[in-house]
């Protein structure tokens, strides 16, 4: 109880950290565990543009890994993101959203 306890008030620290850092933080669950990211910066997507249109073989670039790689700011492993390859899409998926690339209502005036 009490190592939960000091987690808790670790990671309480940690976000105030990157709350400051990046204002926004989000965190999701997945396969058991938590993942905290922070949204795409227009640097950060414009810098993930131009290494993609770079790349002599597109298949060559994990846009999805990319994402996470330049937001998440939990800890992780590369093997943790490639023996399940739905956790660097759905993180992915999530901060595209979080960043403001998500599905709105448009009307023709």
């Amino acid at each position: 109880m009490a190592q939960q306890q000091l987690k808790g008030e670790f990671m309480e620290e940690k976000i105030k950290e990157w709350k400051a850092k990046y204002t926004y933080v989000y965190k999701i669950n997945l396969a058991g565990k938590d993942y905290y990211f922070r949204p795409l910066t227009r640097d950060d997507y414009i810098e993930i543009l131009t290494v993609q249109a770079g790349m002599e073989d597109p298949k060559e670039f994990d846009h999805d890994l990319e994402v996470v790689k330049r937001c998440i700011l939990s800890e992780f492993s590369a093997e943790e993101l490639e023996k399940k390859a739905g956790i660097a899409t759905v993180i992915s998926e999530r901060i595209m959203i979080s960043s403001g690339f998500e599905m709105s209502e448009v009307e023709e005036v």
